[in-house]
């Protein structure tokens, strides 16, 4: 007995088998759906155990009673059936195998005669007990020496992640079916995870790999049952297409059965019994369901599994589903089936995880229904889960079907659509696109007034004002909510929350503290457990930037740490970033970046482009700390396209301190200018920074101006970390206290802060002459000194470059290009990135602003030394340069 090809992926199985026997089992039932490979690990079993044991083989398939199971044993045994009752034939049967002695009899197909057989093992099993006997079958005999082993589908992926043995036999068949192509592990992966692993339908797909492409089978496999079948000579029996397959398997079902078969093929995923008393609708009474869910279960058509110790779930193969889905639509039932899936799901809470999708269905299918009310329901809650754990855009596409939905106008529709906007700004906020949230926000405000809702009134306005802080309204913000509140409303902790924030974003952080602690203290009366964690995120945003760096990392991993109770994946990932800076503080380097890192590619994967862009904030700051200049630029420059207002600033002063630790001091203090005018939160930190670049760069009455605004800044904010610093960059202003600053600097608690100003002031000041050019600089040579903003032409002219940041940019990368690629000129785009970083425009207008500014480079005297191509600008190959 022999399988005609190699079983793949099975050995768990057959050593599963002969342990059965070999503790005295007797009787082993292998048990699954159609296409399974029941077979296939029947005929291995045998051809492994064949040495030892005689094999008898029984195709069940064309038997329908007992007496057609006697005499295709007693034909595989040799003997002829001559007896004239049941009794008499089992008897004969009994001592032909006694008379064999050990064997193994394979009985396959057995599901038509399963009661039967059932019968037929209860005798032969203690008549003749040195036989084993396999069953396959998709329902179990019933007997109570019965041992089931349940056959599972072929994994798509070995454990260590490599494609697994389903993937190995797709690849196996289309080979000796004659595919010869590329294998893109990825696709083929993907086909056989639409296929579930179940090898009929890998064998049935494989073949179809001669005329189309990995690509093509995929995307065609929504109509597998169509698609997947083949008349080749190694195809067995009964198996030419998945479609009769389980034809066959349809036709043992009773009317309940089918019925409710074909209901569940709209479930998405798996369902509970609640989902299933709802939806299957025609089946009468919980016991009728009862009976078709285990009939289903039995017949191997749906599997059940327990996903707590509560609760049984159910499911379907897709290829079932795929198949229960055509019966449905053929029914005329599918309106009247997805109308109760939706009704029934839009009112689920909490959403389990494996309701998601079904919950998404349940949206979408209201909007097609014109069922607003149904779609609005489910979208608001289901943007709750996703604000939670991601992804946003499915968040917003959802939200955006129901209030785009059609439906009867009513109090209860308008109060659903005021809750789904109020969502939709928050989704908005959290994709960092506050103009589409500031729409929402105010149309909810409205509404909320209108219905007289105080509540959600409070919950919109907290949208709003977040959504203004986002845009650089911060006044607008505090003004709104002071008006909210000067009427005698109760705050939401929302609104709480949001107050906060509008605190910590205009520098008011002992209010922010304040606010946060009145937020943690609240919830936790109330056991609002997400409220208390964000009271505390803000907490610890709060008393960081107060230089309370142990309370605040303390805060934040409570935060954290609640966030992970409660499934909240998304704020887990933002207070992890906060975490890490921190922890980098405290000069735990490493443990700070796998800390941020970890919150980044979270906030990454789930569409949080807000939190997203302050957390590469936060790598660049522990970055630039440990040394890592081109990874701190690279997350900088990744992060400023997904900065908003809120982010901007910090983005802009983290690459102001790239520059600055390369000795681009000129470049930093630009950088810090432009961060100052549009920062918010750390104003008198990056203050301090430029006002140590002016020190640098020898402009002390400017490096004294800016200190001082930073110091008053510092103390209205009570930021006593960046007064710290402000004390400590005295010394670069004054060389004469400098050694005393550095004894301040080893007394401060430790910051990444205070460590970048310590090495500033340990770093000597060079005495290099602002205008004058390094001794083997070649005469004629066009020299740029960083330091002193200054620029000396060929001809000895030497241009200042102190006030035209944009210029400046430009001729450094103009010569950075002609020293690392000569020849090579710079494009526009590279020229317009370099001469104003950051900063998103139109393309034609970068081209002008470029344009415009080569212009003004030329006037200046660069005329016969800056050459123009179509594909950008460059420096005169010929030209001599030096970079100071």
């Amino acid at each position: 007995m022999r399988a005609p090809t190699p079983l793949l992926g099975r050995g768990v199985d057959l050593e599963r088998l002969s342990r059965a026997f070999e503790s005295g089992a007797v009787v082993v039932t292998l048990l699954g759906p159609p296409g399974i490979g029941k077979t296939r690990v029947a005929l291995a079993f045998a051809e492994r155990t064949q040495d030892a044991r005689p094999v008898f083989f029984l195709d069940l398939a064309s038997s329908r009673r007992s007496d057609g199971i006697h005499i295709a044993l007693g034909r595989a045994l040799g003997i002829p059936i001559m007896a004239r009752s049941r009794d008499e034939e089992e008897a004969v049967v009994a001592r032909a195998l006694r008379h064999v002695g050990p064997s193994l009899v394979v009985f396959d197909n057995a599901e038509l005669v399963a009661s039967e057989l059932g019968v037929v093992l209860g005798s032969l099993g203690r008549r003749a007990p040195d036989a084993w006997f396999v069953v396959t079958s998709r329902s179990r005999l019933g007997l109570a020496f019965e041992t089931v082993q349940e056959v599972a589908t072929l994994p798509v992926t070995a454990a260590d992640g490599s494609p697994g043995p389903a993937v190995e036999l797709l690849l196996e068949r289309a080979r000796a079916a004659g595919w010869s192509g590329h294998a893109d592990l990825a696709m083929l992966v993907g086909i056989a995870e639409k296929l579930d692993g179940l090898p009929l339908a890998l064998e049935l797909a494989a073949p179809r790999m001669r005329i189309l492409s990995p690509e093509q089978l995929h995307d065609k496999l929504d109509r597998r049952l169509d698609l997947l079948q083949s008349k080749g000579p190694s195809v067995r029996p009964g198996h030419h297409s998945l479609r009769s397959v389980l034809d066959e398997a349809w036709e043992l079902l009773d009317a309940t059965e089918r019925l409710a078969l074909a209901r569940s093929s709209v479930f998405q995923r798996s369902f509970d019994l609640a989902s299933a008393m709802a939806v299957f609708g025609g089946v009468e009474g919980e016991s009728d369901v009862l009976s078709a869910l285990q009939g289903l279960c039995d017949k191997s058509l749906i599997s059940a599994c327990s996903s707590d110790d509560r609760n049984m779930r159910y499911s379907l193969l897709h290829s079932i589903r795929a198949y229960a889905k055509d019966k449905l639509d053929a029914s005329g039932e599918a309106p009247l089936a997805r109308a109760r899936h939706a009704a029934h799901f839009a009112v689920v809470t909490p959403i389990a995880r494996e309701d998601v999708d079904d919950v998404m269905s349940a949206i979408r299918n209201g909007a097609a229904l014109g069922r607003k009310d149904v779609a609005l329901r489910g979208a608001t809650a289901l943007a709750d889960v996703l604000l939670c754990s991601g992804p946003l855009g499915i968040a917003a596409e959802l939200l955006d079907t129901a209030l785009g939905a059609s439906g009867s106008s009513s109090p209860e529709t308008a109060s659903l659509e005021l809750r789904a906007r109020i969502a939709r700004a928050r989704v908005a906020r959290s994709r960092g696109r506050p103009r589409e949230g500031i729409g929402d926000a105010e149309t909810a405000l409205a509404m909320a007034k209108s219905l007289g809702d105080v509540a959600l009134e409070a919950e919109a306005l907290a949208e709003h004002a977040y959504a203004q802080l986002q845009l650089g309204r911060s006044a607008d913000a505090v003004t709104a909510v002071a008006a909210f509140t000067d009427c005698g409303r109760v705050m939401s902790s929302a609104l709480v929350a949001t107050s906060g924030i509008m605190a910590f974003y205009e520098g008011r952080m002992e209010d922010a503290a304040r606010l946060a602690m009145d937020l943690v203290v609240v919830a936790r009366e109330q056991g609002d457990r997400a409220s208390e964690a964000r009271g505390l995120m803000n907490l610890g945003a709060a008393v960081y930037m107060l230089g309370d760096t142990a309370r605040a990392r303390s805060a934040t991993e409570s935060a954290a740490g609640l966030y992970l109770e409660i499934g909240d994946v998304l704020s887990h990932a933002r207070a992890s970033a906060n975490a890490g800076l921190m922890a980098g503080d405290l000069g735990e380097l490493e443990q700070a970046r796998a800390s941020i890192i970890a919150g980044i590619e979270v906030l990454e994967r789930c569409g949080d482009r807000t939190d997203f862009a302050s957390s590469l904030a936060q790598l660049a700051v522990v970055d630039i700390d440990a040394g890592r200049i081109d990874d701190a630029r690279a997350s900088l420059l990744r992060g400023l396209p997904a900065s908003t207002a809120m982010t901007k600033p910090l983005l802009l002063a983290e690459l102001a301190r790239v520059a600055h630790v390369g000795g681009l001091i000129s470049e930093a203090s630009d950088l810090y200018e432009r961060a100052l005018g549009c920062a918010s939160v750390a104003k008198a930190r990056i203050g301090v920074w430029s006002a140590a670049a002016f020190a640098q760069l020898g402009q002390r009455s400017r490096a004294r101006e800016r200190l001082d605004a930073a110091r008053a800044v510092a103390q209205e904010v009570s930021d006593r970390a960046a007064q710290n610093l402000a004390v400590l960059c005295e010394g670069l202003i004054d060389p004469e206290v400098r050694h005393e600053k550095r004894a301040f600097a080893r007394g401060l608690p430790p910051s990444i802060d205070a460590r970048f100003m310590a090495r500033l002031l340990d770093a000597e000041p060079t005495a290099r002459s602002a205008s004058s050019a390094p001794e083997d600089a070649p005469e004629g040579a066009l020299v740029l000194s960083s330091r002193t903003l200054q620029l000396r032409l060929p001809d000895g002219a030497v241009v200042d470059l102190s006030t035209k940041g944009h210029q400046r940019r430009l001729v450094e990368s103009l010569i950075e290009r002609r020293l690392s690629a000569p020849g090579q000129p710079s494009s526009v785009a590279d020229l317009l990135s370099a001469g104003w970083p950051g900063e998103r425009v139109l393309a034609l207008t970068g081209a002008n602003r470029v344009y415009v500014a080569m212009s003004a480079l030329r006037r200046m005297g660069l005329r016969a030394h800056l050459v123009r191509r179509d594909d950008g600008y460059l420096l005169a190959p010929t030209l001599p340069v030096v970079r100071l």
